[in-house]
């Protein structure tokens, strides 16, 4: 293979290692910088030997990559970042329109480039883009500079689904009793295992030629909690994304008719991650991994 392929691919690698490993773990890139050392001192000293050159020049690319996308990575403690000021009360922010306007029936969605937000009184410099759901009415274009003021907040990926919703839904089809109880625990799995990955179109259902509807196979079903769409959960739990306990599930198991408040499921839940770690080691998974996953893990 030529050095320069081989050298995109270690690139590629890098960013996928970030993606999926480096960053979700928190590692820091001064640790990449300072672990970049031992192959650019292997290429110097070794400069002769052609697989060891190459060898150290690809170790280099893949931290390159790695590094690339962690310096991608917005940084939420940035006071010029404007999502920085998400949950933070009532503000005002000045930008312009950046896309053509997203016109509904009632509504527009517009994204709106900020340059500027007002705090309290005071007004500081800012970046980053805004989503705005403003009225059908008076007309915006592309380019028009807006003044906006509101309540900042974290969007979810999905809007306006939840696990009520979805247990609802298999009780309005007429699934029975026992398809309402699947469904709570594979919600009841979800937040335990903390696959934030719990989008909409990660629960089916099936119908068959009859016409009659019944649950699809779980599926999707693992640990998924990193950076973009998976720092929360996709679906909502009494109106959060986050920060669950074993009450939140129990109002929905009440809520929902469940024998006990749902109690055994939970418990049956926490019966089959407690083998997680014998279930990964089969599986290959690497043991820091498997630990890592493990302690993610909530307890209900």
């Amino acid at each position: 293979m030529p050095p320069l392929v081989l050298v995109a691919v270690a690139w590629a690698i890098g960013l996928l290692l970030a993606h999926y490993l480096l960053a979700p773990s928190g590692v820091e890139p001064a640790a990449l910088l300072i672990l970049a050392v031992v192959p650019l001192a292997a290429t110097v000293l070794w400069w002769r030997d052609r697989s060891m050159r190459l060898s150290g020049v690809c170790a280099l690319a893949l931290l390159a990559g790695a590094l690339r996308y962690q310096a991608a990575l917005p940084d939420w403690t940035d006071q010029t970042f404007v999502a920085h000021y998400n949950g933070g009360g009532w503000l005002t922010v000045e930008g312009v329109v950046h896309a053509y306007p997203d016109v509904r029936d009632t509504w527009t969605n517009l994204r709106i480039s900020a340059e500027m937000i007002e705090v309290k009184g005071q007004v500081y410099p800012v970046h980053g883009t805004l989503l705005v759901r403003a009225p059908r009415f008076p007309k915006y274009s592309y380019g028009d500079r807006l003044q906006v003021s509101g309540l900042m907040e974290t969007p979810p990926a999905l809007e306006g689904f939840s696990y009520e919703e979805y247990l609802r839904t298999v009780q309005a089809l007429g699934l029975g009793y026992p398809a309402v109880e699947e469904a709570f625990r594979r919600a009841a799995f979800n937040l335990a295992a903390v696959n934030q990955d719990d989008h909409v179109k990660n629960f089916a259902f099936l119908m068959d030629p009859d016409g009659a509807w019944r649950l699809a196979p779980a599926y999707d079903l693992t640990y998924a909690r990193g950076l973009g769409y998976t720092r929360a959960h996709q679906m909502t739990l009494g109106g959060k994304t986050g920060r669950f306990v074993r009450e939140d599930l129990l109002e929905l198991g009440r809520t929902m008719g469940i024998r006990r408040r749902g109690a055994a499921v939970l418990d049956q839940v926490a019966a089959g991650l407690a083998r997680w770690e014998k279930f990964a080691e089969a599986a290959g998974v690497h043991p820091n991994r498997v630990r890592f996953i493990a302690s993610e893990f909530r307890r209900f």
